[in-house]
């Protein structure tokens, strides 16, 4: 169905959030003044963020923010703990959909996140982790459908043995196995 795979996702991520960094510490004019962020702020009549004089000493924080996140996903990448990814994703979404809900409904109540940047950043995270989920739903049935088959070969091996004491002993070493399905 994709042509890509979930890892190359996380790596899109990764280097999405690497560049958000990097631009925060070398000039941060060139993220606030990009084309899709004008277009929003003007289609859905957001406050658009000046980063001003006052902001320049928290943007390395900020990038700071943004490197640990990018690493923390390409640690986990590192040793393909995609249990990781299919467990902290669903959070990710439901988080920022809140933050996107937020920053749209409340732009004109003076609220912290209800700017042009942070709804569309909030945007481009959905599309990332929606990318990703269902890559990592489809290498999931992927996998859970070659372990059934090699276990139904095996469960096909072990009835096409003429002992009935050696087709008991076998089924009970299967039996875990087929207990561990359920964890896939």
């Amino acid at each position: 169905m994709f042509s890509i795979s979930s890892t190359t996702a996380i790596y899109l991520r990764s280097c999405f959030l690497l560049t958000i960094a990097y631009y925060l510490i070398k000039d941060s004019t060139t993220l606030t003044e990009q084309t899709l962020i004008v277009i929003l702020h003007q289609a859905l009549n957001l406050k658009h963020l000046s980063l001003t004089l006052e902001f320049d000493e928290f943007l390395p924080l900020i990038s700071l923010l943004f490197i640990s996140l990018s690493i923390t996903d390409l640690v986990q990448l590192s040793f393909k703990n995609h249990s990781f990814f299919e467990s902290v994703v669903p959070v990710r979404l439901s988080l920022f959909f809140i933050i996107a809900g937020l920053s749209y409904f409340l732009k004109s109540d003076g609220f912290l996140f209800g700017n042009d940047c942070i709804f569309v950043y909030c945007l481009l995270e959905i599309w990332f982790n929606f990318l990703i989920y269902n890559l990592l739903r489809q290498e999931k049935f992927e996998r859970n459908k070659k372990f059934e088959a090699k276990l139904e070969d095996k469960l096909l091996e072990i009835q096409q043995a003429a002992d009935e004491k050696e087709f008991n002993n076998e089924l009970e070493q299967v039996i875990p196995e087929l207990e561990r399905t359920r964890d896939l």
